[in-house]
């Protein structure tokens, strides 16, 4: 009698402990996974700047399209919990996102900001995006952005997608925005459209990168007033954030889904871009400011890679490059921005001022 009693005590207790476990993950669910919605109600409800629930924001008209439809591009990535018994484990919050992205094609391609995750394995990470978990299949890094593009399993499921903008033609106080996966909106103007990363850059590094006034998790998108990204959060500060502009990958992206890969060209130079130097300091060739990108490095064996395309044309250290195809560097574009818009295998002219000499010479592009 007494057993059965005991047995018959066990399996109420069980079904007490599932009936509660199920509570509890109802509730987190509610709290956590769908706090997306709710914190989304509850910001069009309390700022001011939003007047209708379908609007990112309406003063001015400046922007005019859904924060839900924007949303819907945003994905988190995450690094995936190992099955445990404990339900609790089981689900993911907004603290358990280590980075951001957005959808590229509704098949399953991401970009997201490398910051390490390039060297995770892929069957540690997965993204989040509208409340449902998407896989890594593969990735492929581009190492002239540090922009990594994912490609995801959908099983079937077509993302949402959104315009890749133009970030060319982007002027000083435009106004952009951006969106987080739990409804959260950032504005921010902005403030500077050229800045550089390094003093001393790379011809294999694209480092420019477009000043926002606002500071805002990395790898999350800025869209403009027509709602085409314009760039993805490359780093942030307390007061500001620098955005890698859409066309530095804009233009690769092809050759990443028609699985060729993603190539970069490789001329092996460190330079500085020294035109907004001449342009200030009035240094002219004659009648206009002199242009150019001085081939440099704080150690003078570093200005240029050994077995470089630069190396083998004879290009030297303190070589001021004027021109690539008889198209000017200056203040505008750079030395990076024009070899990469080059493909491998091309021969190119370049002139130089060597000892106060014009001279040219013919360099054939290598991958990097």
């Amino acid at each position: 009698m007494f057993k059965k009693f005991q047995n018959l005590f066990f399996v109420l207790l069980l079904t007490a402990i599932g009936f509660i476990s199920g509570i509890l993950g109802a509730l987190y669910i509610e709290n956590n996974l769908l706090e997306l919605n709710t914190v989304y109600d509850k910001y069009i409800q309390t700022n001011n700047v939003y007047q209708k629930k379908e609007l990112i924001f309406s003063n001015n008209n400046k922007i005019n399209f859904s924060i839900d439809y924007f949303r819907r591009n945003i994905v988190g990535i995450i690094k995936r919990k190992k099955g445990t018994a404990n339900l609790l484990n089981n689900f993911y919050s907004q603290k358990d996102i280590i980075g951001y992205g957005f959808v590229l094609t509704d098949d399953g391609w991401i970009i997201v900001l490398d910051d390490n995750i390039n060297k995770e394995k892929n069957s540690d990470l997965a993204i989040i995006n509208n409340n449902q978990i998407f896989y890594f299949q593969k990735k492929v890094l581009d190492p002239c952005t540090g922009i990594l593009f994912l490609k995801v399993e959908t099983k079937g499921k077509k993302l949402s997608t959104i315009k890749l903008g133009d970030s060319d033609k982007i002027k000083l106080l435009d106004d952009l925005m951006s969106v987080d996966l739990f409804g959260n909106a950032f504005e921010g103007k902005i403030i500077n459209t050229g800045s550089l990363k390094n003093f001393i850059q790379s011809s294999e590094k694209l480092d420019k990168r477009i000043i926002i006034d606002k500071s805002v998790n990395l790898g999350l998108p800025f869209v403009n007033q027509y709602g085409e990204i314009i760039g993805i959060v490359s780093q942030k500060n307390k007061n500001y954030s620098e955005l890698i502009p859409v066309n530095y990958f804009k233009n690769k992206i092809n050759n990443v889904l028609m699985a060729d890969g993603l190539k970069r060209i490789f001329l092996g130079v460190n330079y500085i871009d020294s035109s907004e130097f001449f342009y200030s300091n009035k240094i002219t060739d004659g009648n206009e400011p002199l242009k150019g990108d001085l081939i440099y490095a704080l150690q003078k064996s570093e200005a240029i890679k050994s077995k470089s395309p630069a190396e083998k044309a004879g290009l030297k250290y303190n070589d001021l490059i004027l021109s690539v195809e008889d198209e000017d560097l200056g203040i505008n574009k750079s030395l990076n921005e024009i070899i990469q818009e080059y493909k491998i295998g091309s021969e190119i002219e370049l002139k130089i001022l060597r000892k106060g000499k014009i001279k040219k010479i013919k360099v054939v592009l290598d991958e990097l």
